[in-house]
């Protein structure tokens, strides 16, 4: 069995300067898969989880292109091997698709009423940036803010950063408190216009609270998994069915 990190554009010798040092890379055409021995891989720890997304965020910041296997994934030898060979057409296309695009990561907490942020709190998962969030809500002073707040949001995302992305995905968690979690996939070229369009939009909600995350590769926008134990969860907290369809 290996741990997958992603499916990249690059190279074995491109990859020379990643920290992985047990990493395997295996070239299929002009693609490679990124992969390690499993171990005594253990979901919940904070290592495994850090070096999953460092991994991937070095080939980007290489100016690779990233698809990335959702955080967890472990399959045989055998089944990537099949899964690559069997869909190397369509994996092309999603890495021209992908090209050049990164995922920006923007959390809006809104309705934080004084006293109430471990009621926040419980509704965050435990992954690297839940978790550095979590933490300045227990830092800093809660932000108040209007339920109208959050429609208004809405509608002054498309407004001020439509221009600026390819596309979005967005989960409100709505509870006594909401929190608004967004991803958006941006070309490089717009990344600095779209930063500059999030600070005016920002300025606009002083009463609300903005957690910028990113650039990443696009997490939120394609998904590829193999099989994982029953039980497990992913980077974003949701739990896996066992083994699952490979899809791209």
């Amino acid at each position: 069995m290996v741990y997958l990190y992603c499916i990249t554009d690059a190279r074995a010798k491109d990859l020379d300067n990643i920290d992985a040092v047990k990493a395997r890379i295996t070239e299929y055409d002009s693609i490679s898969v990124v992969a390690a021995e499993t171990g005594d891989f253990r979901p919940e720890s904070p290592n495994n989880i850090m070096t999953h997304y460092k991994i991937n965020d070095q080939i980007l910041r290489n100016g690779f292109t990233v698809l990335p296997f959702a955080y967890g994934t472990i399959v045989s030898v055998d089944d990537v091997s099949s899964f690559v060979k069997g869909n190397i057409a369509n994996i092309k296309q999603k890495i021209i698709e992908f090209r050049g695009k990164i995922e920006i990561g923007v959390k809006i907490l809104v309705l934080i009423e004084k006293g109430q942020n471990k009621e926040l709190i419980k509704l965050l998962s435990d992954t690297p940036g839940h978790r550095y969030l979590s933490q300045c809500l227990l830092k800093h002073a809660p932000f108040l803010a209007g339920r109208e707040t959050v429609d208004a949001l809405q509608r002054d995302f498309n407004k001020y950063l439509g221009p600026h992305y390819v596309r979005s995905k967005t989960k409100i968690h709505n509870r006594k408190n909401v929190l608004i979690s967004n991803a958006f996939l941006v070309e490089n070229s717009s990344l600095d216009c779209f930063l500059k369009a999030f600070e005016e939009l920002k300025a606009m909600y002083p009463k609300c609270g903005f957690l910028v995350s990113g650039p990443w590769p696009a997490y939120n926008f394609i998904n590829l998994r193999g099989y994982t134990p029953v039980g497990e969860v992913d980077s974003c907290g949701e739990s896996y069915p066992g083994r699952g369809q490979w899809s791209v």
